[in-house]
């Protein structure tokens, strides 16, 4: 059967996206098509006179299917945004995220600003044109259904890439600068969705202005600032520091392993999948297998990636990744946590777990379920 995107026009294809954006969020799942197998990996490329570079997720199947540009953060085309692309990709999009920053990324917030301080809006514009010109040449692309996604400093690109070509139909960003300049405003044709954060009142835009002589809205959806990402302190003047957490699902049929922190940690007492924070220059897999060796005292192979998501507390940010993992060798051990548990999926919510884990757990048991049969 094929399960591409039907071709209904640009205000479905821009519904869809929108709603794409909030795949995390569960009331919201059901209005996306159910996830197809899909496939990532590095893309280079000369595009005209640009030597275009990055990551590109292609979802399976025959037929054409709608693309979508998704923009990095400040941090670099990290595994996170990677995680962001293929996500997408399993619900039938073909995603492009262009290395904005020539294969460097960040794991500080000094570097992090270096890279960003560095970038030449024209030429980041040059590159994020490319990409949709790339999209629109594919065979496996509706070139009338393109979008684009970015986040933070992506936020900003993403709105102005959309203002500066009326062809794409679709436009997410989360925080980044809005536009203001009333001739971009009148240029843009997409339907826009814009995140911010409650408390963060300078990023208050409300609707965007009527187009000009026309008394239209620039775009179908109000940008949006939920309360869900009011998280943080109303007068932080520092950035909070971002982690990259690995967590591991270690499956063996029946049961599902899971780790009570220590005391003293972050969230101490709490549950969790084992797991831990990654280390520069590392990646999410060879993370978790030097996190799960130290941690529980056993070897595994990494799986698929089962889920991504951001979490901020009110001292820090925690980028999560989920994968699922096979037990090569050892017995699990609790060498860096309190107590270890196996427990069957419908347990899970009898168990007080730390706060980045929780949205995840209603589809983890339902999947667990599923699998054991």
């Amino acid at each position: 059967m094929n399960r591409t995107l039907p071709s209904r026009g640009p205000r479905t294809f821009a519904a869809l996206l929108l709603a794409g954006a909030l795949v995390s969020t569960s009331a919201h799942a059901a209005t996306l098509p159910k996830p197809l197998p899909h496939r990532g990996g590095i893309f280079t490329q000369k595009e005209g006179k640009i030597r275009l570079s990055g990551y590109l997720s292609l979802p399976k199947g025959a037929g054409t299917h709608p693309g979508i540009v998704a923009i990095q953060e400040w941090w670099g085309l990290d595994d996170w945004v990677k995680a962001q692309a293929d996500s997408l990709a399993a619900h039938g999009y073909v995603v492009l995220a262009p290395d904005l920053y020539a294969g460097r990324v960040a794991y500080d917030q000094e570097t992090a600003h270096q890279l960003m301080s560095g970038l030449v809006d024209e030429d980041v514009m040059a590159i994020l044109r490319a990409a949709v010109d790339h999209l629109r040449s594919r065979e496996d692309v509706r070139a009338q259904a393109i979008g684009v996604i970015g986040w933070c400093m992506g936020g900003k690109y993403a709105i102005r890439l959309a203002a500066s070509d009326p062809g794409i139909r679709a436009c997410v960003m989360y925080y980044g600068a809005p536009l203001t300049d009333p001739a971009q405003i009148r240029n843009l044709q997409a339907s826009v969705l814009g995140n911010f954060g409650a408390l963060q009142r300078e990023q208050s835009v409300g609707r965007l202005p009527p187009r000009g002589g026309k008394g239209r809205m620039a775009a179908d959806a109000r940008l949006l600032r939920p309360r869900a990402e009011a998280r943080l302190p109303p007068r932080a003047k520092e950035l909070m520091r971002t982690y990259e957490v690995a967590a591991g699902i270690l499956w063996n049929g029946s049961q599902v392993l899971i780790a009570r922190r220590q005391s003293g940690d972050h969230q101490g007492g709490r549950w969790e999948f084992p797991g831990g924070k990654r280390h520069a220059g590392e990646s999410i897999e060879a993370c978790l297998r030097r996190e799960m060796l130290e941690e529980v005292g056993i070897e595994i192979e990494v799986g698929l990636l089962w889920r991504a998501l951001t979490h901020v507390y009110p001292d820090r940010r925690v980028s999560l990744y989920f994968h699922f993992c096979d037990l090569l060798s050892g017995t699990p051990t609790p060498i860096q946590c309190d107590e270890l548990r196996w427990i069957h999926p419908a347990q899970l919510g009898d168990h007080h777990f730390v706060e980045g884990d929780l949205p995840v757990l209603p589809d983890l048991a339902r999947d667990l379920i599923v699998m054991a049969g």
